[in-house]
């Protein structure tokens, strides 16, 4: 079972059934067991047709639309960036000092 077909691809796996869902959900949105049920049933009726390896069959079902859409906007899960080195606490700034010395350790220029 797989929900990205391009990874899958990349693996040449012995048979595979695709769902055009978000990954994680192979098998069909949560609290929709019927459904669940069926998308199972279908996958493993494949082991009675598919005799091609690499074979990837898609199951022709897929999620409402509104998941692409959502995965599309990009998301920037960073962190704030600093101009100068963050450190967890003093001893831990006073630590790179004394080994990278201020400027390298305190964010300055580096030394060519």
């Amino acid at each position: 079972m797989t929900s990205a077909w391009s990874i899958t691809a990349s693996v040449s796996p012995p048979r595979a059934a695709f769902t055009d869902f978000p990954l994680g959900h192979t098998c069909g949105p949560p609290g929709r067991p019927a459904l669940q049920r069926s998308i199972m049933e279908d996958a493993l009726r494949l082991f009675e047709t598919l005799d091609e390896p690499g074979v990837i069959e898609d199951l022709g079902y897929s999620w409402a639309a509104e998941w692409k859409e959502a995965a599309r906007r990009p998301v920037d899960h960073r962190t704030l960036r600093h101009d100068r080195p963050q450190y967890q606490n003093r001893e831990d700034e006073q630590a790179a000092v004394r080994i990278h010395g201020q400027v390298i350790a305190c964010g300055g220029a580096r030394p060519e």
